[in-house]
Parts: C-alpha cells; structure tokens; sequence
C-alpha cells in the first residue's frame, strides 16, 4: 500500500506546485509519477501534455493524471 500512496503525495504536491494551472503527468507501469508539462494556451481550465513527453516515456505509461 506504502507505493500507492506515495503516488498519491507524488500527484497532490504536483497539483499544489502548478496552482492554479492544469498539472498533468504521467504514471508508469511500476506506479511511479512523472510530472509533465502542459503545454495548454489556456492553462488555468485545460490541459495539453507535451507530445514529447508521451514520446518519451511510450511503452512505459499506464495512465495519465492532471488536476
């Protein structure tokens, strides 16, 4: 359970660090965080993950989080 909730912590103070903008990032296949950046125009009501992200971690992503 310890795993799961340090990704929760991981999430939540990605979410408080980009206040009052959309965060987005991704979570991989082992449950690990990795915050991404939002590439939005309109940042503070939508979010846009960098393509280049998704690119970079292709193969290893089971989800996406974003506040």
């Amino acid at each position: 359970m310890e795993q799961y909730e340090q990704l929760k912590e991981q999430m939540n103070n990605h979410a408080l660090r980009e206040y009052p903008r959309e965060c987005v990032g991704i979570i991989t296949k082992d449950y690990s965080y990795i915050p991404c950046k939002n590439i939005s125009n309109t940042p503070k009501t939508t979010f846009f993950l960098d393509p280049a992200d998704l690119v970079r971690h292709d193969g290893n992503i089971w989800g996406i989080f974003h506040s």
